[in-house]
């Protein structure tokens, strides 16, 4: 889809200093409990990642519930991820040391070279599933982070097809994912709706009704903190996006998300 037309308006990332809304104020881990530890077991082969406790619970409230309960993982302090790729893990828990979001060769696991690795295909890949597992583990700031990330190795309109119906199984409806993965797609259209309405075996279903009932109301690359997970101000909890009535969504600028910064917590 990279190479389609380009006949969109292209709007700005915001800069990766831009403050959008402030996030609350909580106490930073300070490895006060330094030799108390968590298990994350990732994927088939249960792949062990050894966490600080304060780190995993501070950023993920999922976490915190389950390693402070009565429950296995309390008592084991031991927290399954089966289904879950362990690169995307490995990713997770660099995060909550660093509080940044870096994807190298090194990360992704393939036999391919690391010329055919510099392709965006998978990196794209793996930053859609860490975005999937910190929507699972609540934890909307890697989330925004992720957005950001997509953004800036990407560009606007560089979204594979393949990984869309990755995207549709994992999400929901209304998941600022796959409005992010509609707008991507939007950018790139170029003909009338019956030529995308052709390409039907492409896209997922419920994503292709989307898609031409985004084409039928926007005319321009929104923000790309429109895509971000909006958060309480008391607790870091994502809210979903609000449901456009028919008339604010003709309108396309009526209303304006609002956003969370995606820095975290200090």
């Amino acid at each position: 889809m990279a190479d389609a037309k380009q006949s969109t308006q292209i709007v700005k990332a915001p800069a990766a200093d831009a403050k959008t809304e402030t996030a609350p104020e909580s106490k930073a881990p300070d490895f006060s409990n330094a030799d108390e530890f968590v298990t994350i077991l990732a994927g088939k082969n249960a792949k062990k990642f050894l966490v600080h406790k304060e780190f995993a619970c501070h950023y993920s409230p999922v976490f915190k519930a389950a390693f402070n309960s009565e429950f296995i993982e309390g008592k084991t302090g031991m927290y399954k991820l089966d289904d879950v790729d362990p690169e995307a893990v490995k990713l997770l828990v660099r995060w909550m040391y660093t509080k940044k979001l870096t994807i190298t060769v090194d990360d992704i696991e393939t036999e391919k070279t690391e010329e055919e690795i510099e392709t965006f295909e998978l990196f794209e890949e793996l930053a859609v599933k860490l975005w999937i597992l910190a929507e699972r583990l609540l934890m909307p700031a890697l989330q925004n982070q992720t957005i950001d990330w997509l953004w800036k190795k990407l560009g606007v309109g560089r979204t594979q097809l393949t990984i869309l119906e990755t995207i549709y199984e994992q999400t929901s409806a209304g998941s600022a994912l796959r409005r992010y993965a509609v707008a991507q797609c939007a950018f790139n259209f170029s003909g009338s709706m019956s030529s995308y309405v052709s390409l039907q075996v492409l896209f997922p279903v419920p994503m292709l009704l989307e898609l031409l009932d985004y084409l039928g109301s926007s005319k321009a690359m929104p923000p790309f903190d429109t895509f971000y997970v909006k958060m309480h101000m008391s607790g870091f909890i994502p809210v979903p996006p609000k449901e456009k009535t028919p008339t604010e969504h003709k309108d396309g600028n009526k209303t304006k998300d609002g956003a969370m910064d995606a820095d975290l917590p200090r």
